[in-house]
């Protein structure tokens, strides 16, 4: 047997719990063999269940730890590690959540999972050079229209159809928030980001999200003003381009060169 099909029929038996070949490879010694996989297979369920509850700690607390835990041992079944870096493991469980009936009740509950992590990769991305507004006096205005922005790498935009923000502030707010959120109010969007003093969850309008996303797809800040104003011709760019910067989330700026064909 080549190592790779080994290596393939061992994360079936340990991860799936299909019966495979391997059981006549694991050595008896005093344990039989499928209770020596299982000893293995419930430290290995055990880490990457720990690990989904500390990436999603919001969530977790959301619906409790008891049905968290279940539906991670469902979904680890189902999305197996494809990296040896516990920190890369999770990307999917929103979308994972999304598709689950037993959810229905709570039908923010995968937004709220994208925050989390959000906030993860957030904590755990490269520094980078932040910028304030006043960067923008280094260009002529004749240039802002053709301007580009690069933002910080901490950087993460999350829209919902739900008040995204208030579920999120009231249950990170260990029982001293005002008011229980109405789950029918009118949606909300949000940024995440890491600052000098941590990882920031930041209610932000949608024009501003929109902002954001044009910037992050390298659409010139006269296109993404254009675009703005269509969505909202009552919006003012200056505040919502300050607010941008406040958040110190632009690493860089520059002018976008036009190809010249000869």
């Amino acid at each position: 047997m080549q190592l790779r099909e080994l290596q393939s029929q061992f994360s079936a038996e340990i991860l799936c719990g299909e019966n495979t070949s391997i059981q006549t490879l694991v050595e008896q010694r005093g344990f039989q063999a499928k209770q020596r996989i299982s000893v293995y297979r419930n430290n290995i369920f055990a880490t990457l269940t720990e690990t989904l509850s500390n990436i999603f700690p919001v969530s977790c607390a959301m619906v409790g730890e008891e049905f968290f835990n279940s539906m991670a041992r469902i979904y680890i079944r189902s999305h197996t590690p494809d990296s040896g870096n516990l920190h890369d493991f999770g990307e999917h469980l929103p979308s994972f959540i999304e598709s689950m009936p037993e959810l229905s009740n709570y039908p923010y509950l995968s937004a709220l999972a994208e925050i989390d992590w959000a906030c993860h990769q957030a904590f755990h991305s490269v520094s980078a050079t932040a910028l304030d507004i006043s960067s923008l006096g280094d260009f002529s205005p004749d240039n802002y229209e053709d301007l580009q922005f690069e933002f910080h790498p901490s950087i993460h935009t999350v829209k919902s159809k739900y008040p995204i923000f208030d579920i999120w502030d009231f249950a990170t707010s260990n029982g001293h928030a005002d008011t229980i959120p109405n789950i029918k109010s009118e949606g909300q969007q949000v940024l995440i980001h890491r600052s000098k003093s941590g990882v920031k969850v930041v209610n932000i309008e949608d024009e501003l999200f929109q902002m954001i996303k044009s910037l992050r797809e390298h659409k010139t800040l006269g296109a993404t003003f254009t675009s703005t104003l269509d969505l909202n011709p009552e919006y003012n760019l200056k505040e919502g381009l300050n607010r941008l910067f406040s958040f110190g989330v632009v690493s860089t700026i520059t002018v976008k060169r036009s190809i010249v064909h000869q």
